[in-house]
């Protein structure tokens, strides 16, 4: 399903609102619409690397790895679903190395560029070296996870949880139930945002911004919107 990616560090949560998608919220008949897609606020991503929810890994007694107190946001699901293939003694991306991924990865969300798996396999392998990627080993992230963090999602990872065992191995995620579901979704084969990207509220989003935002004179688009597979939505 598309996502709304926030391109600007200076947005805050509901401070930009999408208002003409259908259903609208207070319009909808619960009976013969689907669910609301508007009004939708646009969320900023939880990157998870600073305050009480920065990650802090510590070697328990049996020599594995745990997250010693809860931790959200980007920077955690890479170190929860990304294995350290090449890594030395170790196979848990470290918490700097997850995030200058993070960091790397926001990045091109904020230059509206692609963040396709292709895309987000360079980034790691320039982290963590050659043969690094998102299904390497035992990884398993996913792009669309990915955007849906990005997108606002919440990401919540509890005190113990164990990301490499006593043998040296990342732990696999069979099912990440970590990730949250609070998000209100486009619908992939809707037209109603499609029509609002091209000739409405998103529009006017995705556009350069010729008087800046929030006395901000940059004019960056505030938005992007991403495809499922984390290529550009270009109409």
């Amino acid at each position: 399903m598309p996502y709304i990616i926030a391109r600007r560090s200076e947005i805050q949560n509901g401070s930009i609102q999408v208002t003409d998608l259908f259903p609208n919220q207070s319009q909808a008949n619960l009976v013969n619409d689907p669910a609301p897609q508007g009004p939708f606020y646009v969320r900023v991503p939880n990157m998870g690397n600073s305050g009480f929810f920065r990650p802090v890994l510590a070697e328990i007694g049996d020599g594995s790895i745990v997250f010693a107190r809860e931790a959200r946001g980007l920077v955690s699901y890479i170190i929860k679903n990304v294995d350290a293939v090449n890594g030395a003694g170790t196979r848990t991306v470290t918490v700097t190395q997850a995030e200058t991924l993070a960091n790397a990865i926001l990045a091109r969300a904020q230059g509206g560029l692609a963040l396709a798996e292709a895309n987000i396999n360079a980034l790691l392998v320039a982290t963590l070296g050659a043969g690094a990627a998102i299904d390497a080993g035992d990884s398993t992230a996913s792009v669309d996870a990915i955007l849906q963090i990005l997108a606002g999602e919440q990401y919540v990872i509890e005190a113990g949880y164990v990301v490499q065992d006593a043998g040296g191995d990342h732990v696999v995620v069979l099912a990440d139930t970590s990730l949250g579901a609070t998000m209100r979704r486009l619908v992939e084969r809707d037209t109603s945002w499609q029509v609002s990207f091209n000739e409405g509220t998103l529009a006017g989003l995705v556009a350069a911004r010729p008087n800046g935002f929030a006395g901000n004179t940059a004019t960056t688009p505030l938005v992007a919107v991403y495809n499922t597979d984390g290529t550009v939505y270009n109409g």
